[in-house]
């Protein structure tokens, strides 16, 4: 694993930017990455919103049965940590 970071918060109330749903914040690209929610039933939804690298980008929708195995999907694919933040810890518009 590299030493960045990938953000990851829940956020339950609508804040700017950020609609509700879990979030991920790519520290070294310094810009949201990915976003995570349910869908349908009980799985979870992932949409990558950059290539890692060399690597291709993943398909549009990825289905997880746990947002753990999402966490680690994307600590695999972007070869980063995975830190659960606050949603108050997240970079605002101002920041980017």
């Amino acid at each position: 694993m590299s030493l960045v970071r990938i953000l990851h918060c829940e956020v339950r109330n609508a804040r700017q930017p950020l609609e509700p749903g879990h979030w991920f914040f790519h520290e070294g690209q310094w810009a949201v990455c990915a976003e995570a929610g349910r869908s349908g039933g009980r799985k979870w939804r992932l949409k990558v919103l950059f290539a890692a690298g060399n690597k291709g980008l993943p398909e549009a929708e990825l289905v997880f049965p746990t947002l753990n195995a999402a966490n680690a999907f994307l600590a695999d694919y972007f070869e980063a940590e995975i830190a659960r933040v606050r949603a108050t810890d997240m970079p605002t518009p101002e920041e980017l």
